[in-house]
Formats: structure tokens, C-alpha cells, sequence
């Protein structure tokens, strides 16, 4: 119910009511009277006009391309006030039916309202686009006439004058076509060495010149195997450990070496751990050995 009433008042802005609801019963200005029903002894209210032709000719007036979006509201509202007072009119209707129609009812006004406010809001943007475009339109149109105007002005000239870009453009298309031809040629020949790098490596040695060179190493090894079994070595003596032990580390020699000089004392400490002290204790005895030699001699 707080739709249809919401509905109503949304309907009133577009369209003053002239329905008077009295007593829970709408009138909209057709004189109405209860008849009795043929069924049994309720009575109903039985409109004297019927609403059947009008609402159809409404509905065909909405399609005529004349029909404003104001007229639409109120046909609608019309419709909506007429249909609803029809049903709290018939008293054969029980409540629950007579909710159920009119939210309905209700409802589909709703979508008709909504429908009709896309509408406008659509019309507004067509106009707007409209306008743009044709401002659009209006400036290209104003760029090709001053291109116009500027070629003409320069149509006097002998027409030799527009043979340079002609001939620059031709040069250019050719210069474009080989560059594409050797695109083309270097995308090939970089797709057959791909295919040549995905194959195994192949040895440019023959068979037959392999089979020459193992031939060959074969007869070399064979010449060394002989030579080597050709070559003789001396017996080896077997020394046993007596005879080792008993020969010299260090062979002396005969014959004595003779000093160039005089005759020295020369110091050797005969084991290897003489101290320093020791050492020069034993040089001074020499030294003075020395004096006294050269002494008795004189």
C-alpha cells in the first residue's frame, strides 16, 4: 500500500487528481450505481460506461510518434486511477485479490515511469550528441573549404609543379617494396640456418679416408711392437744384502790433491753438535800451535 500511495503522489505532480475517495471508494468523475448481482444477493458496483474502449485507445496512442513525454504521464496516471478504482469498486473481489492486482498494477506504472524517464534522459543525449557532431561536422567542413581555397589558389601553377612529390612518393613505394624484399630474403635464409643448427654436427672426414688413417696408425703401432721385441738389454746381476752392505758409500781416491796454496789447518768438528765455544777454543789451540811451529823452524 505505501507503494501505491508513494505512486499517487508521483502521479499527482504530473496530473492533479480529480478523484474524491469516500468511504474506501474512488470516483473519478462517471457516475456510477450498484446493480444487483445476478449471482446471489451482493451487490457490486457496475460502472455506466465501460473503461474497455478507452484504455485501448490509449494504448495505441502510445505509440503515435506525436505523443509527448507530458501526455504519456497523464494517459498513464489516467489509466492507473481508472483500473484501480474499478477494483476497490467491485465488492465480489476479495481483499487479497484486490491487493494483488493493484500492486500489480502499481507496479507496472512504476515501470512506465522509469521507462519514460530513460526515455528523456536518452533524448537529452541525442540532442547533445547531435549538437556536438554537428559542430563536429562544421569544423571539418570549414578546414576543407580553406584546403580548397588554398588549392586553388595554387591551381595556376604549370602542373609540372606537383610533379616532384609525385615523383618523390613513386621513389619512396620502390624503395619500400625492395627493403620488404630483403626482409623477406634474410627471414628465409635465417629459418634454413636454424634448421641447420638444429641437425647434428656432421665430420667432413670420409669413410675412406678414415678408414686410410686407422689403417695407417695400426701399421705404425705394429712397426714399434717389433722393434722393441728386437732390442736386447743386458742381464741384471742380483746383489744380495751382504754384498751391499759391505761396499762403501763413498769411494776414496788415490791420489791426494795438492793444495795451491800453504799449507792450512783446517778446523772439522768431528761430531755435530760442538758448540760455537768449543769451535773457537779449538781454533786459538791451533793458532798458537801454528806460532810455535814457524818458531822452531826459524
Amino acid at each position: 500500500m505505501a507503494s501505491r500511495l508513494k505512486l499517487d503522489n508521483t502521479a499527482g505532480s504530473l496530473k492533479p487528481k480529480t478523484a474524491v475517495t469516500t468511504a474506501g471508494v474512488m470516483s473519478t468523475g462517471t457516475s456510477s450505481k450498484r446493480v444487483p448481482s445476478t449471482t446471489g444477493g451482493n451487490t457490486s458496483v457496475s460502472p455506466t460506461k465501460s473503461r474497455t474502449p478507452d484504455i485501448s485507445l490509449a494504448h495505441s496512442s502510445f505509440s503515435t510518434p506525436e505523443s509527448s513525454p507530458a501526455s504519456l504521464f497523464a494517459k498513464a496516471n489516467r489509466l492507473y486511477q481508472e483500473a484501480k478504482t474499478q477494483i476497490e469498486q467491485s465488492g465480489n473481489i476479495k481483499t487479497s485479490i484486490k491487493e494483488t492486482v493493484l500492486s500489480n498494477i502499481a507496479g507496472m506504472y512504476e515501470i512506465i515511469l522509469r521507462l519514460s524517464e530513460s526515455r528523456q534522459t536518452l533524448q537529452v543525449q541525442l540532442e547533445k550528441s547531435r549538437a556536438e557532431n554537428a559542430a563536429t561536422l562544421l569544423k571539418h567542413e570549414r578546414e576543407h573549404a580553406e584546403q580548397l581555397s588554398e588549392a586553388r589558389k595554387h591551381s595556376s601553377l604549370p602542373s609540372t609543379a606537383a610533379s616532384p612529390p609525385i615523383e618523390l612518393m613513386k621513389e619512396l613505394i620502390e624503395n619500400l617494396r625492395d627493403h620488404t624484399k630483403t626482409v623477406v630474403e634474410c627471414q628465409k635464409h635465417t629459418i634454413t640456418l636454424t634448421e641447420q643448427l638444429k641437425q647434428p654436427p656432421q665430420n667432413n672426414i670420409s669413410e675412406r679416408t678414415y678408414a686410410q688413417a686407422v689403417g695407417t696408425s695400426k701399421h705404425q703401432q705394429n712397426a714399434i711392437k717389433e722393434e722393441i721385441a728386437k732390442m736386447s738389454f743386458p742381464p741384471l746381476q742380483v746383489k744380495s744384502y751382504a754384498s751391499v752392505a759391505s761396499t762403501p758409500f763413498f769411494k776414496q781416491t788415490q791420489q791426494s790433491v795438492t793444495p795451491a796454496t800453504k799449507p792450512a789447518i783446517i778446523l772439522t768438528p768431528t761430531t755435530t753438535v760442538n758448540s760455537r765455544e768449543e769451535i773457537m777454543e779449538s781454533w786459538r789451540k791451533s793458532i798458537c800451535l801454528k806460532k810455535l811451529t814457524m818458531h822452531l823452524l826459524n
